[in-house]
């Protein structure tokens, strides 16, 4: 009976996932709602769940840390902040272990571990390949960056530069602007006063669509180069009216969209019927962690650390209800769609003389 029970105890300490969060301090009702969210992802699957407490500190994540990596885990999710994020894998470093970060922003740190799998990173990954495309298909070399006013802005900004390098592009025009704002006559005539070649503004929010219709505006018809979150807005809201944009993006399936709208509005009944009140951003994320959990055990990816990491990359992209997730960091995933004549299409070859256009009118 002794050597059966020791059997299933390492059975279950095979199956086991390691959470780091916040469930005190100021940050404790981000993670306690993460943390809902989790549960209710991983449902009824047989994994073990160890939640370590932050208290949103470094120092507690280091000392958490520690301890995390003497038992083996196969999988590590969290910590929130890339602060805390940055503490953690200074001492993992020189482990296997894969780390997936929900709310980290700070895209510097994939250089720092092949293992972190951050559900940002498709802007690194998308934003490199773009870069690439732009300069050894299009031949542009001279780079405006106009990024917005927030932390993942000015973390893409450092990524921009460290490609520049990468590629040997120069980089005439950088900004930033508020994604609330309205008027950008002041940003747009300083742009309009030097010879650009490209011009990327990554995230689309509602400054932005607003911004690259005042470029427009001012006849600068210089090609537009954005990331994923354009190419939403472009089907949420129709982008027709600003042409030649240029988008690097996970593979759009309407389907899978079509699927997403359905899935979470079953979530949000669910999450309602148990709590008593619609879920908060924190919580649709944290279930989405959940889920990807769970599809890691039923492909047998959380046996070991290496079996997980495994099966992360050859997933390459998670669809989430709150977004999809891309886990892989090879760059094939990346497909480009162009705004053209009002329709959001596919890039073809036959395209690329499209976006090289004359500039802006004298």
């Amino acid at each position: 009976m002794n050597a059966l029970l020791l059997i299933f105890s390492l059975l279950i300490q095979l199956n086991r996932v390691d959470i780091l969060l916040p469930m005190t301090g100021p940050l404790s009702p981000i993670g306690k709602d993460m943390f809902d969210g989790i549960k209710m992802g991983v449902g009824r699957t047989k994994v073990e769940l160890h939640l370590w407490d932050t208290k949103g500190n470094p120092g507690k994540v280091y000392e958490e840390a520690v301890k995390i990596t003497g038992k083996e885990p196969s999988l590590i999710v969290g910590p929130l902040t890339s602060l805390n994020v940055a503490s953690l894998l200074r001492v993992v470093e020189d482990y296997d272990i894969p780390v997936v970060s929900p709310l980290a922003r700070d895209l510097s740190l994939i250089d720092e571990y092949d293992f972190y799998y951050p559900f940002a990173g498709k802007y690194y990954y998308e934003l490199k390949e773009e870069m690439r495309f732009v300069v050894n298909i299009l031949g542009y070399y001279n780079f405006a960056f106009i990024m917005p006013s927030t932390s993942s802005g000015y973390s893409l900004m450092e990524q921009a530069r460290k490609f520049s390098l990468m590629y040997g592009v120069r980089i005439v025009f950088q900004d930033f602007y508020d994604p609330e704002g309205t008027d950008f006559s002041e940003l747009v005539d300083r742009l309009n006063s030097v010879d650009v070649e490209a011009i990327f503004i990554p995230y689309c929010d509602e400054g932005s669509y607003i911004l690259a219709g005042q470029i427009r505006a001012s006849e600068n018809f210089t090609p537009i180069f954005g990331l994923e979150s354009w190419s939403k807005r472009a089907i949420n809201r129709g982008l027709g009216t600003i042409d030649r944009v240029l988008i690097a993006s996970l593979p759009i399936d309407y389907r899978v969209e079509i699927q997403r709208e359905t899935s979470l509005k079953r979530f949000e009944e669910a999450f309602n019927d148990i709590f008593g009140r619609p879920p908060s951003r924190y919580n649709i994320i944290g279930y989405d962690i959940g889920r990807l959990i769970r599809t890691l055990s039923k492909q047998d990816g959380l046996a070991t650390s290496e079996a997980a990491v495994r099966v992360l990359n050859s997933m390459g992209i998670f669809h989430g209800l709150y977004e999809d997730i891309l886990l892989s960091r090879d760059e094939r995933f990346i497909t480009f769609y162009l705004v053209k004549t009002g329709k959001l299409q596919k890039l073809r070859e036959e395209d690329y003389g499209y976006l090289k256009v004359a500039q802006k009118t004298p």
